[in-house]
């Protein structure tokens, strides 16, 4: 008797594990083709009608999909902002970052593409972070030596692994409009 009664536990344990596995497959399943089947995102359009590379594929993604292209599209068409945004992660002592242009761009207008991502920040919730912050404040109209003084603020106390970011030349001093 004693043995039945955890042979049916253990049995509807079982069945239990095996129908959540299911439902779970069952999701994944249905995401990935929403999505292409896991593929890259597709290709972004620039203002000026050229074409960005598919953005990074994050192997643990941090944030949507979404704000990871609308993050990443920021630091491809404001390299005058994000170069002087400092980061916080280790990324300056294990990767040799200056800024966080280095954490979201590898290198930019290669003759294939206006720019070749970097995969770190689509995988670094610090990166992630402070690069939607920098896009925030900037769409507030604030300058660029503002969004530095601003994210140091937010981040320096949380975070002492700072890059060795410099200061915005006096002309990024102004607001924009």
């Amino acid at each position: 008797m004693i043995f039945a009664k955890f042979w049916r536990r253990g049995l509807v344990g079982a069945v239990t594990v095996a129908l959540a596995g299911f439902v779970f497959i069952s999701g994944m399943a249905q995401t990935s083709g929403q999505n292409g089947g896991g593929k890259e995102e597709q290709a972004d359009t620039r203002p000026g009608g050229e074409e960005f590379p598919p953005f990074p594929k994050p192997k643990y993604p941090v944030d949507t999909p979404e704000a990871t292209r609308d993050t990443y599209t920021f630091a491809a068409l404001h390299p005058e902002v994000v170069k002087y945004v400092p980061c916080y992660c280790l990324c300056s002592k294990t990767m040799g970052h200056k800024s966080l242009a280095d954490c979201f761009i590898s290198s930019y207008g290669t003759s294939k593409s206006p720019v070749v991502w970097s995969k770190h920040a689509s995988e670094c919730v610090v990166c992630t972070s402070v690069g939607k912050e920098a896009r925030r404040l900037f769409l507030a109209g604030l300058s660029v030596r503002d969004i530095q003084i601003e994210i140091d603020r937010q981040y320096r106390s949380k975070f002492p692994n700072r890059t060795d970011t410099p200061e915005p030349p006096a002309e990024l001093h102004q607001q924009h409009n």
